[in-house]
């Protein structure tokens, strides 16, 4: 089904590299459009802006770690909705399954 995404809009987190890559590639290739979320490496989220197909794809830059980063790309993004997202970056700190808190996160 090409195209089967068309018009619907994807954030995908951890998307220039590994299966993150992958996920937009494919995305792509459906017709979606993506906010493709990166940490560090700009370089890589924009060599994989440059690979799809689409010619809407959005970069949104955080450290998922940091409620104050995931807050400041929230209100860079405050103006554009989506439909789906793709939560493919790993965040891990050493505390049992479900009881991190917020103020760990900081």
């Amino acid at each position: 089904m090409l195209n089967s995404l068309r018009n619907q809009i994807r954030l995908v987190t951890g998307g220039p590299r590994g299966i993150g890559r992958a996920i937009c590639r494919a995305l792509d290739a459906e017709g979606a459009r993506l906010i493709v979320h990166y940490h560090r490496n700009w370089a890589a989220a924009e060599e994989m802006r440059t690979m799809l197909l689409q010619s809407q794809t959005t970069l949104g830059q955080a450290d998922l770690a940091s409620m104050h980063s995931i807050s400041r790309m929230v209100e860079l993004l405050k103006d554009t909705s989506f439909d789906v997202l793709v939560n493919n970056a790993g965040v891990w700190k050493p505390t049992p399954l479900g009881s991190t808190s917020e103020t760990l996160l900081n």
